[in-house]
Protein backbone atom coordinates (compact mmCIF):
# COMPACT_ATOMS: atom_id res chain seq x y z
CA UNK A 1 0.00 0.00 0.00
CA UNK A 2 1.55 3.68 -0.42
CA UNK A 3 1.88 4.29 2.87
CA UNK A 4 3.68 7.24 2.37
CA UNK A 5 2.29 9.49 -0.18
CA UNK A 6 -1.14 9.07 2.21
CA UNK A 7 0.46 9.77 5.25
CA UNK A 8 1.63 13.04 3.19
CA UNK A 9 -2.02 13.76 2.43
CA UNK A 10 -3.31 12.99 5.43
CA UNK A 11 -1.02 16.06 6.74
CA UNK A 12 -2.88 18.08 3.82
CA UNK A 13 -6.12 17.38 5.24
CA UNK A 14 -4.41 18.92 8.34
CA UNK A 15 -3.61 21.99 6.60
CA UNK A 16 -7.14 22.55 4.91
CA UNK A 17 -8.57 21.79 8.49
CA UNK A 18 -6.72 24.65 9.72
CA UNK A 19 -8.01 27.13 6.96
CA UNK A 20 -10.77 28.77 7.92
CA UNK A 21 -12.79 30.81 11.20
CA UNK A 22 -10.97 34.12 10.48
CA UNK A 23 -7.55 33.09 10.27
CA UNK A 24 -5.84 35.49 7.62
CA UNK A 25 -2.59 37.30 6.79
CA UNK A 26 1.09 35.69 7.24
CA UNK A 27 -0.72 32.35 9.23
CA UNK A 28 -3.54 32.07 6.57
CA UNK A 29 -0.50 32.51 4.10
CA UNK A 30 1.25 29.67 5.59
CA UNK A 31 -1.22 27.40 5.92
CA UNK A 32 -2.31 27.69 2.04
CA UNK A 33 1.27 27.34 0.98
CA UNK A 34 1.79 24.15 2.99
CA UNK A 35 -1.29 22.65 1.87
CA UNK A 36 -0.48 23.05 -1.85
CA UNK A 37 3.31 22.02 -1.27
CA UNK A 38 2.14 18.98 0.47
CA UNK A 39 -0.18 18.33 -1.98
CA UNK A 40 2.77 18.15 -5.21
CA UNK A 41 4.92 16.64 -2.47
CA UNK A 42 2.57 13.31 -2.39
CA UNK A 43 3.99 12.71 -6.16
CA UNK A 44 7.61 13.15 -5.17
CA UNK A 45 7.25 11.07 -1.89
CA UNK A 46 5.36 8.25 -4.28
CA UNK A 47 7.95 8.29 -6.71
CA UNK A 48 11.06 8.19 -4.11
CA UNK A 49 9.49 6.05 -1.07
CA UNK A 50 6.58 4.45 -2.29
CA UNK A 51 8.52 3.07 -5.07
CA UNK A 52 10.39 0.93 -2.74
CA UNK A 53 8.16 -1.23 -1.60
CA UNK A 54 8.07 -3.82 -4.15
CA UNK A 55 9.16 -4.09 -7.86
CA UNK A 56 5.71 -4.00 -8.18
CA UNK A 57 4.85 -1.14 -7.14
CA UNK A 58 7.77 0.73 -8.76
CA UNK A 59 6.25 -0.29 -11.85
CA UNK A 60 2.78 0.68 -11.22
CA UNK A 61 3.86 4.16 -10.16
CA UNK A 62 6.31 4.48 -13.18
CA UNK A 63 3.62 3.59 -15.39
CA UNK A 64 0.56 5.92 -13.69
CA UNK A 65 3.61 8.75 -13.99
CA UNK A 66 4.40 8.13 -17.47
CA UNK A 67 0.38 8.03 -18.23
CA UNK A 68 -0.25 10.96 -15.93
CA UNK A 69 2.40 13.14 -18.17
CA UNK A 70 1.47 11.45 -21.64
CA UNK A 71 -2.64 13.13 -20.73
CA UNK A 72 -1.05 16.71 -19.84
CA UNK A 73 -2.76 19.03 -19.60
CA UNK A 74 -5.41 16.53 -17.99
CA UNK A 75 -6.26 16.04 -15.50
CA UNK A 76 -6.58 19.32 -15.12
CA UNK A 77 -6.84 19.54 -11.02
CA UNK A 78 -3.38 17.81 -11.27
CA UNK A 79 -1.77 19.82 -14.23
CA UNK A 80 -3.69 23.24 -13.58
CA UNK A 81 -3.65 23.13 -10.08
CA UNK A 82 -1.48 21.14 -7.92
CA UNK A 83 1.54 21.31 -10.08
CA UNK A 84 0.75 25.04 -11.78
CA UNK A 85 0.34 26.46 -7.74
CA UNK A 86 3.10 24.27 -6.30
CA UNK A 87 5.65 25.48 -9.03
CA UNK A 88 4.40 29.31 -8.52
CA UNK A 89 5.02 29.14 -5.16
CA UNK A 90 8.01 27.32 -5.08
CA UNK A 91 9.69 29.37 -7.97
CA UNK A 92 8.19 32.82 -7.22
CA UNK A 93 6.36 32.54 -4.38
CA UNK A 94 3.17 34.29 -5.78
CA UNK A 95 0.32 32.67 -3.67
CA UNK A 96 -2.62 31.67 -5.95
CA UNK A 97 -5.34 32.89 -3.21
CA UNK A 98 -6.60 35.00 -0.54
CA UNK A 99 -8.36 35.73 2.39
CA UNK A 100 -11.67 37.97 2.36
CA UNK A 101 -14.39 39.14 4.27
CA UNK A 102 -17.64 40.65 3.29
CA UNK A 103 -19.13 42.52 6.23
CA UNK A 104 -23.21 42.96 6.45
CA UNK A 105 -24.04 46.83 6.63
CA UNK A 106 -27.59 46.33 7.55
CA UNK A 107 -26.60 43.74 10.82
CA UNK A 108 -24.25 45.32 12.82
CA UNK A 109 -21.10 42.83 13.72
CA UNK A 110 -22.06 40.27 11.19
CA UNK A 111 -19.05 38.78 8.58
CA UNK A 112 -18.29 36.24 6.15
CA UNK A 113 -15.33 34.72 5.66
CA UNK A 114 -14.13 33.51 2.39
CA UNK A 115 -11.24 32.07 1.03
CA UNK A 116 -10.77 31.99 -3.00
CA UNK A 117 -8.54 30.83 -5.27
CA UNK A 118 -6.99 34.01 -7.07
CA UNK A 119 -5.26 32.26 -10.24
CA UNK A 120 -5.33 29.76 -12.93
CA UNK A 121 -7.97 27.10 -13.33
CA UNK A 122 -9.96 27.07 -10.14
CA UNK A 123 -10.51 31.54 -9.63
CA UNK A 124 -12.98 31.73 -7.57
CA UNK A 125 -13.36 29.16 -6.46
CA UNK A 126 -13.45 28.31 -2.24
CA UNK A 127 -10.03 27.26 -1.92
CA UNK A 128 -10.51 24.25 0.94
CA UNK A 129 -13.05 22.10 -1.44
CA UNK A 130 -10.78 22.80 -4.39
CA UNK A 131 -7.94 21.22 -1.57
CA UNK A 132 -10.34 18.43 -1.02
CA UNK A 133 -11.34 17.69 -4.70
CA UNK A 134 -7.10 17.35 -5.28
CA UNK A 135 -7.01 15.16 -2.47
CA UNK A 136 -9.92 12.69 -3.53
CA UNK A 137 -7.80 12.97 -6.77
CA UNK A 138 -5.01 11.63 -5.21
CA UNK A 139 -6.94 9.02 -3.64
CA UNK A 140 -7.91 7.76 -6.80
CA UNK A 141 -4.62 7.83 -8.18
CA UNK A 142 -2.90 6.03 -4.81
CA UNK A 143 -5.92 3.42 -4.85
CA UNK A 144 -5.45 2.75 -8.82
CA UNK A 145 -1.54 1.81 -8.00
CA UNK A 146 -1.98 -0.22 -5.50
CA UNK A 147 -4.77 -1.99 -7.54
CA UNK A 148 -2.42 -2.31 -10.04
CA UNK A 149 0.87 -3.48 -7.81
CA UNK A 150 -1.15 -6.28 -6.38
CA UNK A 151 -2.76 -7.55 -9.91
CA UNK A 152 1.34 -7.68 -11.16
CA UNK A 153 1.76 -9.79 -8.34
Amino acid sequence: MTVAARKVLEDCRGAIGEIGNGVQGAAWRRRWVAAVVLLRTVGFVLSSVDSKISPEYKRAISEAWTHLKESKPYPEIFWGFIDAQRHNIVHEYEVGAGKGVTIFVGNPGSTEDHYLVTSGSYTGKDQREVLRYAICWWETYLDSIDRSAKDKL
